[in-house]
């Protein structure tokens, strides 16, 4: 038995363009999502290994050692205070950019500045 021969509608090209350019845009899209997590991974990694360094150096600094400040009141902080402040920071930065590596479709907002 011979199958009956298929006719080639406007209707039906129709749908096999819009089939076709769908399936294309999601490998599009899909790609750009992968590019966009591991760019996002590597920034969460970059934070990470800033915090480890920031953390183990604030844990080795002497309870004297000081850092001349630039406020007003012309005060001094501590090294190990200002390296934890930076520790912190990079942590925020760190989770936030994970959190981006997870949801990559989601808007990132810009980075805050390094706390002086």
């Amino acid at each position: 038995m011979r199958w009956p021969r298929m006719q080639f509608t406007l209707r039906r090209m129709l749908v096999a363009v819009a089939c076709v350019a769908t399936l294309l845009g999601l490998g599009v899209e899909s790609s750009r999502l992968h590019r966009r997590a591991v760019r996002f991974r590597s920034e969460a990694q970059r934070y990470a290994v800033c915090e480890q360094f920031l953390s183990a150096f604030a844990v080795g600094m002497g309870r004297d050692a000081t850092l001349p400040s630039f406020t007003p009141d012309g005060g001094r902080h501590t090294m190990k205070i200002v390296a934890g402040i930076g520790s912190d920071h990079a942590a925020v930065m760190k989770r936030k950019y994970e959190r981006a590596a997870r949801y990559p479709w989601i808007a990132v907002a810009p980075d805050s500045p390094w706390p002086n």
